[in-house]
């Protein structure tokens, strides 16, 4: 994602690659975004956003996210990071 989280960021949906709910943007503080966990958010992708297995909030890094539209933030698949940063 090329640009800093806004506060239109706060409360979208937050998906994996695959279009899977995992979570909402909860926070957003000079252009970071804080992100809560859904019941249905996997370890592997814990692990993918650098968080502990234990963790049901964190940071919602901009080079993990694919991008951003009205209603959703979507994440990258675990081989995408770091391939299109400056794109």
């Amino acid at each position: 994602m090329q640009r800093d989280f806004t506060g239109e960021d706060r409360d979208k949906t937050v998906e994996d690659a695959s279009g899977n709910e995992v979570g909402t943007v909860d926070l957003i503080d000079e252009g970071r975004a804080q992100m809560s966990a859904s019941s249905d958010m996997t370890s592997a992708i814990k692990e993918f956003l650098g968080w502990d297995a234990e963790d049901d909030e964190g940071e919602l890094k901009r080079e993990h996210v694919a991008g951003v539209d009205d209603e959703t933030v979507r994440l990258r698949s675990s081989d995408e990071v770091g391939a299109n940063d400056g794109v």
